[in-house]
């Protein structure tokens, strides 16, 4: 517009100066379409940076400053949550920024608009105020390549964030140490993070146990409920409960909540209700069986199944039911109309009304055409043609994972970013297949467990991929370099750089921890008990009963353990290869270092927090690496020294025990720096899940680098139990409260009365009651 539409803006900003106070010294005008509890959020940010007045002024929304610069038209040719910025440089000096879009684009234009002033959200509780804005103005129109863009937030496991959404306060020994409405502003925080990535949709999981059976569906708990739910949709998110149907794995809250089953149907009914009318979600999100590996009969699932959809169709509410990628259970009354064999129990659903959603689930950080050697797998290409040849029949959602949590990843902890570099894969290699079959997937739903030591970093590169996931761009690594440009903007001269250090490590760890390219370039035939992740992964308990028999269900891959290397046929699979492995896992990770370090300088204040974390998170797995290899050379060197001077073994074992220190040096440090209280998610302390601790107790008692130490010294007898150092109850992780947790408490009992000299048993069955320590 001309000189008249400048003065027309020149009066609404003397008007505006009114809203100026209010904002510090911007001033900002909303249009009808922008929800008022956005607005106040967006408000309460740029409240936050006050270093004196910007001449910038910002109209969001329908106003009719906007539309002196976006059209209706210009709108029209997006699709729904498309949206449009621009940047005018206005006579009097001001630039005005101006945002719409459509349905939730008009909010999209908000945040997008405070992140051209310098704002980030990258951490979910940590957004990046700067101290004044500073206009980085770049004209913008963008819409979503899927619909659905959805977050699964997993409290099932103790996250940052899984009190609150239970609806605890945080209690040690009865006295709370964290009320429920103190920790409302990380969950506004998280929802400023979501909207900002463009998320339109979140769900968490429902917990339930019977030592507080009283508070499961109580009125406190729902009036909680309800105002969670509130505070999403007054930011345009739908917010959905995660509840099983019969599961009650890890506490998990079961709409078939009773034991007698004719009762069933009613259960989910009144469950359904007490959801959706009584607290007030949007969806309901469901998975089927009685936990991961056991299931109910075909018919009786099914039927179930169609009951909760109905039930939520009752309120004109959607329901969606993961599809899981464990291996080896079948229906014996439904065939697959592919094959005409069983049908894969998981895939059940294609068989309900057609109404029911459906969320193909692959775990860990392995993309579609990964070897994958985990719940029986050996890839995940039958669940990626599983929803490729029913996503035109029914709603269907990928639900892929950017963190597992449980001995794998991040309560090592190992920083991943080829968790990034596989959801980005992941998502170009979908929308290709789209494009051949002609029908099309709705979206994506992220499995999260954690976002400290650099999680936050895959997330919202995944975030962005499924927004765009730059189908013009050469190769999946020039897509993820492309993503990388977006998000590491806070980051300045230091950007380009800190992109090619995570490139370089993501490749890096593809080659290495999926397909266990050794030190010559070489990989293996056979990537099983070969690819550097089964070793720097977590080893406890749980996970070691998994491997103790080939018919068992691993749920991570499989390793020769530090006991089974000093035998000597698989000590000479060790020497033949696995060494080799090791050694060039280390020398990459410690390669990475290096380039990450060379980043410093160039990093601006604003974003030396978050550099601080991917740096300790880079050097922590460097050292796991290597704490790794070097005991794995002593335990391996158990007969001999292979041809090593005489103190070798010693020197491997030093250093091991010396990169432990450093461990706990760096931990000790990084604590101080979480973004939540440290008890409240690296404490020991009982909570609502099934676990006595955190998710980064492990991480702060470095379980898993003393538990290998030790093991790697000790006398075979007292090594080989997979018992040692047992830190949780099994059977009440793996299958939920009941008749297997009761037994094992009988069985354990009996055997500390009977035979307590049998503790590499007895460890199994059961957790600590008082917080293990331990040292080398």
């Amino acid at each position: 517009p001309s000189s008249q539409g400048d003065m027309l803006l020149s009066v609404w900003l003397l008007a505006a100066g009114l809203v100026a106070c209010a904002h510090a010294h911007t001033p900002i005008i909303y249009g009808g379409n922008v929800l008022p509890g956005l607005a106040a959020r967006v408000d309460a940010l740029l409240n936050q940076s006050t270093d004196g007045p910007s001449p910038l002024a910002i109209s969001c929304g329908n106003t009719s400053q906007t539309r002196a610069y976006i059209s209706d038209s210009d709108l029209q040719k997006l699709s729904e949550d498309g949206f449009i910025v621009k940047a005018v440089n206005l006579t009097n000096g001001t630039t005005l920024f101006v945002g719409d879009g459509n349905g939730r684009g008009a909010g999209y234009a908000c945040f997008t608009i405070l992140q051209q002033l310098g704002f980030a959200f990258l951490h979910p509780l940590a957004p990046v105020i700067p101290k004044a804005t500073v206009p980085r103005a770049r004209n913008v129109s963008e819409q979503p390549y899927w619909p659905v863009r959805s977050w699964h937030l997993h409290t099932e496991h103790p996250l940052e964030l899984t009190d609150f959404l239970q609806g605890f306060d945080i209690k040690i020994n009865g006295t709370v140490v964290e009320t429920w409405e103190s920790m409302m502003p990380g969950w506004q925080n998280f929802l400023d993070w979501s909207v900002a990535n463009k998320i339109n949709q979140i769900e968490f999981v429902m917990c339930a146990a019977k030592d507080w059976a009283d508070y499961v569906v109580s009125d406190t708990r729902r009036t909680r409920f309800a105002a969670i739910a509130r505070a999403a949709q007054a930011v345009g998110i739908l917010i959905g409960a995660d509840a099983a149907i019969a599961i009650t794995q890890q506490h998990n809250f079961a709409l078939v909540n009773t034991t007698d089953l004719s009762k069933a149907e009613e259960s989910i009914r009144w469950h359904v209700d007490w959801l959706l009318n009584g607290c007030g979600f949007d969806f309901i999100s469901t998975e089927s069986g009685f936990s991961e590996f056991t299931h109910p009969n075909d018919e009786t699932m099914l039927r179930w199944m169609n009951v909760t959809t109905a039930a939520a169709a009752a309120f004109g509410k959607r329901t969606y039911i993961k599809c899981h990628c464990s291996t080896g259970q079948y229906c014996k009354d439904y065939k697959d109309p592919r094959t005409g064999q069983p049908l894969n129990f998981n895939y059940l659903p294609i068989y309900a009304d057609p109404s029911l959603g459906i969320m193909p689930h692959t775990v860990q950080f392995y993309a579609y055409d990964d070897p994958a050697p985990t719940y029986g797998n050996q890839n995940f290409t039958d669940m990626f043609d599983f929803m490729f040849d029913f996503m035109g029949t029914r709603d269907t959602i990928y639900h892929p994972e950017t963190t597992y949590w449980v001995n794998y990843d991040i309560d090592v902890p190992l920083f991943l970013p080829v968790y990034a570099l596989s959801r980005v894969r992941d998502l170009r290699y979908i929308a290709k297949v789209e494009l051949q079959r002609g029908a099309r997937i709705k979206g994506q739903n992220v499995f999260d467990s954690g976002w400290e030591w650099g999680y936050w970093l895959q997330d919202v590169i995944t975030c962005r991929a499924v927004w765009d996931p730059c189908m013009s761009c050469a190769d999946d690594t020039d897509a993820l370099r492309t993503i990388l440009a977006e998000v590491l903007t806070v980051f300045g001269d230091a950007s380009p750089a800190l992109a090619e250090a995570v490139i370089t490590l993501s490749l890096g760890q593809r080659d290495h921890l999926i397909y266990g390219v050794m030190a010559n370039g070489s990989r293996p035939e056979d990537i099983v008990q070969h690819n550097a992740q089964a070793y720097l992964e977590g080893w406890d308990t749980w996970s070691a009963l998994g491997t103790l028999n080939p018919h068992l269900l691993a749920t991570q891959p499989r390793h020769y353990s530090l006991v089974d290397v000093r035998k000597p046929e698989i000590g000479r699979a060790y020497w033949g290869g696995v060494q080799s492995l090791l050694a060039a896992t280390n020398d990459t990770f410690v390669r990475s270092l290096a380039q990450f370090t060379a980043v410093a300088p160039l990093v601006p204040d604003a974003a030396l927090p978050l550099f601080s974390d991917i740096i300790d998170s880079v050097h922590m797995l460097a050292l796991r690496a290597s704490s790794t290899y070097a005991l794995y050379d002593y335990a391996a060197s158990w007969d001999g020294s292979h041809g090593h001077a005489p103190g070798w073994r010693k020197d491997r074992l030093d250093e091991a025990h010396q990169n432990i220190l450093a461990a706990a040096a760096i931990v000790a440090e990084r604590e101080q720096h979480y973004r939540v209280p440290v008890l409240r998610i690296a404490g020991w302390r009982a909570g609502p899940t099934a676990y006595n601790y955190g998710y980064l107790w492990t991480v702060h008692s470095l379980y898993y680098w003393y538990r290998d130490a030790a093991i790697a010294v000790l006398e075979p007898r007292e090594a080989i139990s997979p018992c040692f150092r047992n830190i949780e109850d099994p059977i009440d992780v793996a299958f939920g409260e009941g008749i297997f947790l009761n037994a094992t408490e009988i069985l354990y009992e009996w055997m500390e009365r009977e035979h307590p000299d049998w503790d590499f048993v007895i460890d199994c069955l059961a957790a600590p009651v008082e917080e293990p320590h331990y040292h080398l």
